[in-house]
C-alpha cells in the first residue's frame, strides 16, 4: 500500500516571487510610457517598424481587438530605457534559474517498491530533515528502520510518523525511534543497547550516521573529556555509536555511512587534531564555523579511516560520506535564531500537533515570509536525500562497495587534500578511541609506519 505523501515544495517560491516582481515592474513601465503617449503625441514617434509607425503618423492606431482600437507612440528615449531594464530583467530571472537548478541537484532518486525487503537501517536524527524523508523512502522499499531523536524530539517524530505512515499499519510496524543524545556517552551506550534487543538476534545492514549540528555560538564542552560540543555530536558521538554496534553488522554486506558537508574542505586537520589530542587553546579563539568544518573534516576522515580498517580485516563492508546538498532543514537553527530549537515543526505543518511555539512563528508576518523566501532558494528535502537513500540502497553496485569515496549527488567527488592521509586517519582515530572510551574489535590491525605514507 503506497504512503501517502507529504510534500511541500517551494522551491520556486523565491525565484517565482522575484521574477514576477521585476517582469511586472517592467512591464507597468512599458505601458506606463504607451498610455502617456496615447494623452500627449511627441512629434516623432518612435520608429520601431515601417507599418506601426506609419498607422501612427496617419491616426488610424494599432488595432488589438476587433472593437478596441488603440493609438501607442512611446519616445525613442522612454524605449531606449525601458528595453535594457527588462532584458536584465529577463536575464536576472533565467540566470536566477539555472543557479537555482544547481542547487537542486538531480531528480529525486526513486528506489522500486520491494527492492529492499529485510535490510534493516538504522538512521540517527531521523525525527525530522533529511533523516525522516530517508527513512521514509527506504521504508517505502521494504526496509526496516530504527531512527534515533533526542528526547525532545520522540514525541515529534512519533506524531510524524502516525501522520505520514496514516493507515499503513504494516509500515508503521517497521519503523521504530529510538532515545539518543550524541553528547552524551551513556545516551550513546543505551541506544546501542536498544538496538541489540529490538533486532532480536538479526543483524544491522546500515548505521547512517545522518545527526548533526551547525555553527553554536559559543563555546561548549561536552562529556567526552570537554571536546566542542559540535565536535562531540557530529563525530564523536557517531564514532562511539558505530563501534558499540559493530557486533551487529552484517557478516555478509554492510554500510557505515557519515553525512558530512561542502565546508569540510574549509577544516584544518593540524587545528582539529590538536582539539582532539590537546583539547582547546588559549591562542585559538572558537570560531563556530571553524569548530563545524572541522567535525565535517572529521566525519569524511572517520569513513576513509573506518574503509581502511574493514579492508584490512577482510570485513564484507564499506564506510562512505557524502554532502546532502545546501538543504533546506532544521540545521540552520543556531544561524537563523542563536536557540536550539527547531525553525519550523512539521507535526503543525501535518495537522497533528500543537505544539511550543517555532522560530519561524515567532516572527512579524514580513520577516516570516523572507525567511520562507530564502528556504525556497535552498535544496528540498526531496533532492537533499538523495545520496542518503542512493547509499543506503547501495545503489552504486554494493554496499560493499566505493569504501572511503565521498559522494555529492550521489557520485564520488573530490574531499580535503588531506582527507586520505593514513597518519592523520590513525591519528583522528587514536584520540577518538581515547575520548569515548570505545575501542573497536576489527582484529589486529598492522600499525603503519609513522614516517611514511602509505
Amino acid at each position: 500500500m503506497p504512503i501517502p505523501r507529504f510534500r511541500v515544495w517551494r522551491a520556486w517560491r523565491g525565484i517565482g516571487v522575484c521574477g514576477a516582481v521585476l517582469l511586472a515592474l517592467c512591464v507597468e513601465r512599458v505601458l506606463a510610457f504607451a498610455w502617456s503617449g496615447t494623452r500627449s503625441r511627441p512629434s516623432t514617434p518612435t520608429r520601431v517598424a515601417p507599418r506601426l509607425a506609419a498607422r501612427v503618423a496617419r491616426g488610424a492606431g494599432l488595432s488589438v481587438h476587433s472593437n478596441l482600437d488603440l493609438n501607442i507612440e512611446v519616445p525613442d528615449t522612454d524605449l531606449e530605457t525601458s528595453v535594457p531594464l527588462l532584458a536584465a530583467a529577463l536575464a536576472l530571472f533565467f540566470g536566477l534559474r539555472q543557479l537555482k537548478g544547481l542547487i537542486d541537484g538531480p531528480e529525486e532518486f526513486q528506489l522500486q517498491p520491494g527492492s529492499l525487503q529485510g535490510r534493516r537501517v538504522l538512521i540517527t536524527g531521523g525525527s525530522a530533515g533529511l533523516g525522516f524523508e530517508t527513512a521514509m523512502r527506504l521504508l517505502e522499499a521494504g526496509a526496516e528502520v530504527l531512527i534515533t531523536a533526542r528526547a525532545a524530539g520522540q514525541a515529534r517524530a512519533e506524531a510524524a510518523l502516525d501522520a505520514e505512515l496514516g493507515e499503513a499499519t504494516e509500515l508503521r510496524r517497521r519503523v521504530q525511534v529510538l532515545p539518543l543524545d550524541l553528547s552524551e556517552p551513556s545516551s550513546v551506550q543505551h541506544c546501542a543497547a536498544l538496538c541489540q534487543q529490538l533486532l532480536c538476534g538479526n543483524c544491522l545492514d546500515v548505521v547512517l550516521c545522518n545527526a548533526g549540528v551547525m555553527a553554536i555560538p559559543q563555546r561548549s564542552a561536552s562529556s567526552y573529556d570537554g571536546a566542542e560540543m559540535q565536535l562531540a555530536v557530529n563525530h564523536l558521538g557517531h564514532f562511539a555509536l558505530v563501534g558499540q554496534l559493530l557486533p551487529l553488522l552484517s557478516q555478509q554486506h554492510a554500510r557505515v555511512i557519515c553525512v558530512s558537508s561542502l565546508a569540510h574542505r574549509l577544516g584544518h586537520p593540524p587545528r582539529l587534531l590538536q582539539e582532539l589530542e590537546l583539547g582547546p587553546s588559549d591562542a585559538l579563539r572558537y570560531n563556530a564555523w571553524d569548530a563545524y568544518s572541522d567535525s565535517k573534516l572529521a566525519n569524511v576522515i572517520f569513513a576513509k579511516e573506518l574503509d581502511r580498517r574493514f579492508r584490512a580485516q577482510g570485513w564484507p563492508a564499506s564506510a562512505v560520506a557524502l554532502h546532502p546538498g545546501l538543504c533546506a532543514t532544521d540545521l540552520a537553527k543556531y544561524v537563523i535564531s542563536g536557540r536550539d530549537e527547531p525553525l519550523e515543526d512539521r507535526n503543525s505543518l501535518l495537522k497533528c500537533s500543537t505544539g511550543p511555539t517555532v522560530t519561524y512563528a515567532s516572527y512579524a508576518a514580513p520577516v516570516q515570509a523572507l525567511l520562507q523566501a530564502a528556504r525556497g532558494l535552498l535544496r528540498p528535502l526531496e533532492r537533499g536525500a538523495n545520496s542518503h537513500v542512493f547509499l543506503a540502497a547501495g545503489a552504486d553496485g554494493g554496499l560493499e562497495r566505493s569504501g572511503g569515496e565521498y559522494f555529492e549527488d550521489m557520485k564520488p567527488a573530490e574531499t580535503h587534500a588531506e582527507a586520505a592521509d593514513p597518519l592523520v586517519g590513525d591519528r583522528l582515530w587514536e584520540a577518538s578511541e581515547r575520548l569515548t572510551g570505545v575501542h573497536y574489535d576489527l582484529g589486529p590491525i598492522r600499525k603503519r609506519d609513522r614516517g611514511s605514507r602509505s
